[in-house]
């Protein structure tokens, strides 16, 4: 299973996902799970048509947890690491919104369509505490893993309480 899948199917039930359910190699290396840069940088060159050269780029740019993970939780609990949303681009204006008016700048999003959700929203979260906003892969995408009209939203935990006090008018200014 994909880890965008998993979010996605957590969203009805939640559940564990352990190394041996992952098979797609960008969560794989996203999670820790394997170290192999250049076997996935040759799987995505093959599969996409992007350069060897592109793929390697995009390959090391995207953050991973150091080392391997026993098992994600997926679904509904009390005091997540990270809030993943597949949601409309609106909700995204909201979320960058809230941002600004806290941290009193942008919101700066780097785009990628390589491990765009595992990588590049859950990992990243995860590792720099700040928000991340993907349209997801192309895989994600034709598996209709993320909804047409939606977007992923990465949100550290960590942050849930300051944006609310900032959407409900409590922050102090």
């Amino acid at each position: 299973m994909r880890l965008c899948e998993a979010i996605a199917k957590s969203f009805e039930s939640p559940f564990a996902l352990t190394p041996e359910f992952v098979n797609c190699p960008g969560a794989r290396r996203s999670l820790g799970l394997t170290s192999d840069d250049e076997e996935l940088a040759q799987t995505i060159s093959t599969n996409t048509g992007v350069h060897l050269g592109a793929a390697r780029s995009a390959i090391r740019a995207t953050p991973r947890l150091g080392t391997g993970v026993a098992a994600i939780r997926v679904g509904p609990q009390d005091a997540p690491d990270v809030l993943v949303s597949y949601a409309p681009p609106e909700v995204a204006m909201n979320v960058a919104r809230a941002w600004q008016r806290v941290r009193e700048h942008s919101l700066n999003v780097e785009l990628s369509t390589f491990m765009a959700i595992c990588g590049n929203v859950v990992v990243a979260a995860y590792k720099t505490r700040q928000i991340y906003i993907s349209p997801g892969c192309p895989i994600a995408r034709k598996e209709g893993i993320i909804p047409r009209e939606a977007l992923a939203i990465g949100i550290p935990y960590c942050m849930i309480g300051e944006l609310l006090r900032e959407q409900n008018g409590d922050v102090d200014r």
